[in-house]
This record gives structure tokens, C-alpha cells and sequence, in this order.
């Protein structure tokens, strides 16, 4: 028991979390916009929409297959925080069945934070929008 929550510890997390929950639904909407305001979508890059109700946990958009590893090292050489994550939950729901847009989802997404500040995500998409094609 190195570490261990008191169930009192718990109560209070949990209501911070209730009570902050819209502020940061909020954000995490607010930051999808800006994201989509500063990114300049192109034949490489395109936008990922999210159903009008959705709480996005990252921003994401589609990187064309054969540029996608090019931008992914360009971005991170100027310490851009992305990565390209998109488990195929068919293995992992042991279904073994042909998902084509879901296996194409995971060769060409890329995905950038949402907690974070404005002038951040502004840095971010400068990055991103600098990338030429190799």
C-alpha cells in the first residue's frame, strides 16, 4: 500500500470532476473549433468531423498514407505533441472480420491534444501547417 486514496480523498475527486465536468466539455469543444480555424486542410491533410453531440478527446485528422510518417517525424522534431494511435478494436473484441475503414482510419489519423492552451494549439498548427511535401 504505497499509495492509497481514502475513500474521502476519492469523494472529493470525484465531485471536482462533476462539478468542472461542463467547463471542460466546453473546452474540449472550443479547442476542436480553433483547431479547425488554424489548420489549413489541403490533398494531405484532411478534417476529421465529429457528430454534433460528441465530447472529442483528441483532435484528429487524416493524413494521407504515403506523407503521414514524413509530417508525423516533421512534427515531432519541433516538439509537437502527436502521435497515431487508433487501436482496431476488432482484435481486440476478438473479432477477426475485414474492417476497411477502420483498418484505413489506423494508417492515415493522426491525433493532437485538447487540454491545452490556446496558444499552444496555435504553435500546433503552424507546425503542421509548415510541412511541405518530401
Amino acid at each position: 500500500d504505497f499509495y492509497k486514496l481514502t475513500d474521502e480523498y476519492v469523494k472529493i475527486i470525484k465531485k471536482e470532476m462533476i462539478d468542472n465536468l461542463e467547463s471542460v466539455i466546453e473546452m474540449r469543444r472550443e479547442n476542436v473549433a480553433l483547431y479547425d480555424e488554424l489548420i489549413d486542410y489541403n490533398d494531405n491533410v484532411s478534417n476529421y468531423f465529429f457528430n454534433n453531440n460528441a465530447v472529442p478527446w483528441r483532435k484528429n485528422v487524416f493524413i494521407k498514407e504515403e506523407v503521414r510518417e514524413h509530417y508525423i517525424k516533421e512534427l515531432l522534431n519541433t516538439n509537437v505533441p502527436v502521435s497515431d494511435w487508433y487501436p482496431v478494436s476488432s482484435i481486440m473484441l476478438d473479432d477477426y472480420n475485414d474492417y476497411k475503414n477502420a483498418e484505413k482510419m489506423g494508417r492515415t489519423i493522426v491525433n493532437f491534444p485538447l487540454m491545452i492552451s490556446k496558444s499552444e494549439i496555435y504553435r500546433i498548427c503552424n507546425a503542421l501547417n509548415a510541412i511541405k511535401e518530401k
